[in-house]
């Protein structure tokens, strides 16, 4: 997969992305797709069909949404086990505040060139 491309975006754990990338991959496209994927199979499958499309979106979901996470904590310096700070309560809330809306380490870091 080629840096910067949406595939690499959305499925790769590699390297690091921005602030605003992470904003908008996480909150809208992410939402996009979940509810895209949501819709199709319940009009293909009724009320069957949107119990699959809900489990087939919500894998998808979680897998690009700890990629682009896991990215974005490259991008402050961080392993990306720490990710897994926003399943703690309380803790998340630290989580948040340093992946969602403090910059990225200025320079190349262990994870890559800054984006």
């Amino acid at each position: 997969m080629e840096k910067g491309s949406f595939s690499w975006i959305m499925f790769s754990f590699d390297g690091r992305v921005n602030r605003t990338v992470y904003w908008i991959y996480n909150v809208i496209v992410l939402n996009v797709v979940y509810w895209g994927i949501f819709l199709l199979a319940s009009l293909i499958g009724g009320e069957e069909g949107s119990v699959i499309g809900y489990s087939v979106g919500s894998i998808v979901i979680l897998w690009s949404w700890l990629a682009i996470s896991i990215k974005r904590c490259h991008d402050r310096g961080r392993m990306g086990a720490f990710v897994l700070l926003a399943f703690v309560p309380l803790v998340n809330i630290w989580y948040l505040i340093e992946v969602a809306f403090l910059p990225g380490t200025e320079g190349p870091n262990k994870y890559g060139p800054k984006p």
